[in-house]
């Protein structure tokens, strides 16, 4: 079975110039062509490995390292994946953070944000704490 880039793109839902990207970045590899057609269809399953690291938070760098030549390293796989946990905990510590800050400021009986205490306070939390 040989398919197009059309042909790949449509399925994947990706842009032929999106498609020859995650080549050139390792995350499919390049199949043999014939006459300009792709002879291995199985970009399609390794675009829908890609698709699904993307959508938990892996870089495109991340992606290629895991599906290039360490795809059958479990141990490699292991590491990846406690170390993206350990990003994904952080992200959502300053996420709820936030979500606390901004029910606070909601509902502050101020007259606008430059006289919220809450938001004022939070400010001055931050300048202490060197402009994190």
């Amino acid at each position: 079975m040989t398919l197009s880039i059309s042909d790949v793109a449509a399925a994947s839902g990706l842009r032929p110039s999106a498609l020859r990207y995650y080549e050139e970045a390792g995350l499919i590899t390049p199949a043999g062509r014939r006459g300009g057609r792709r002879i291995r269809p199985h970009v399609l399953s390794r675009r829908a490995l890609a698709a699904l690291a993307q959508e938990v938070g892996f870089t495109v760098p991340e992606i290629a390292a895991l599906l290039g030549g360490h795809a059958n390293n479990k141990e490699r796989w292991r590491e990846m994946a406690e170390r993206k946990l350990g990003e994904i905990d952080l992200q959502m510590e300053r996420l709820q953070a936030m979500k606390r800050l901004l029910r606070a400021a909601a509902a502050c009986e101020c007259s606008g944000v430059d006289a919220c205490e809450v938001i004022e306070a939070a400010a001055e939390r931050r300048r202490s704490a060197g402009g994190r």
